[in-house]
């Protein structure tokens, strides 16, 4: 994921609070469809997670990044 305040022909646009939009692409889409896209504050930093993601195949590493897709 990265900060963009460009949009693509093939983005959908999720707004997710007044004035705040998160932006996926088609082919990204359908790898997160039904997933919860939460924004995590740590002792670490600040991300985005990825979280209850139907199309992942087991339970990741446990950092909320990284998975493998179940297709």
């Amino acid at each position: 994921m990265e900060i963009t305040e460009e949009v693509e022909d093939d983005d959908f646009q999720f707004e997710v609070h007044p004035g705040v939009s998160i932006l996926v692409d088609s082919v990204s889409l359908a790898l997160v469809r039904g997933s919860t896209i939460d924004y995590v504050t740590e002792l670490i930093g600040s991300q985005f997670a990825i979280k209850n993601n139907p199309q992942a195949k087991g339970a990741g590493c446990g950092c909320g990044v990284s998975w493998e897709p179940a297709i």
